[in-house]
């Protein structure tokens, strides 16, 4: 089954030109039943399909979520949103809003390392401009804007520490300053994920 998907996928990815045939099937004629697996051998299918795309499997999905999360955290970094009048966005949407970040941002990784890996290999195509974004975005360039971020994110959280101090290190658990210290701490983690993310990309490129 997985030879049949192979030839449609790579003969796309190749831009061959795909043509329907009119054919006449008749029965085989045997006896027993079938040999497929219906659950088994779909998802064989399904799984190498979203193998040879890393875009469809990572980078679409972590896009969506990085969108949405951004969104959702203008609207409710300065202060509660009402949506209805017995609904509104406060500091637990951006919360959430910034777990979406991290897990949108480590798809988005997770797309571009497969990508080149894949294309380094072979089994898939190099597209030109992602093949410029990658040469451009190297190593360096990635931990140089890991390294910003990082700094953004720690002079949040010194800022957190600061007004808690201000509080004589009382009640933590307050709005306002959980409106700076999350961000920060999500702007951290987001950090260290594109750090790590850039080491392991240079570890695929080291035989070459």
């Amino acid at each position: 089954m997985e030879y049949a998907s192979e030839m449609v996928v790579k003969s796309s990815l190749a831009k061959l030109r795909i043509v329907e045939v009119p054919t006449t099937l008749s029965p085989d004629g045997r006896s027993r039943a079938p040999h497929l697996k219906t659950w088994r051998d779909g998802w064989r299918h399904l799984r190498f399909l979203l193998l040879h795309s890393p875009k469809w499997l990572f980078a679409i999905p972590g896009l969506v979520l990085i969108g949405l999360s951004l969104l959702l955290g203008m609207l409710t970094l300065f202060g509660p949103v009402q949506i209805t009048p017995d609904v509104s966005f406060d500091y637990h949407t951006l919360i959430a809003s910034c777990f979406m970040l991290i897990i949108g941002v480590q798809l988005v990784l997770f797309s571009m390392i497969s990508r080149a890996y894949a294309a380094s290999e072979g089994f898939l195509p190099q597209p030109y401009r992602m093949r410029k974004t990658l040469l451009s975005l190297n190593l360096e360039g990635l931990l140089l804007i890991a390294l910003a971020l990082l700094v953004l994110g720690l002079a949040g959280k010194g800022w957190s520490l600061w007004y808690w101090a201000s509080k004589d290190f009382g009640n933590i658990a307050q709005p306002d300053m959980l409106r700076i210290f999350v961000p920060s701490l999500t702007i951290v983690t987001c950090a260290i994920q594109m750090a790590a993310g850039a080491f392991l990309a240079s570890v695929f490129g080291i035989r070459r």
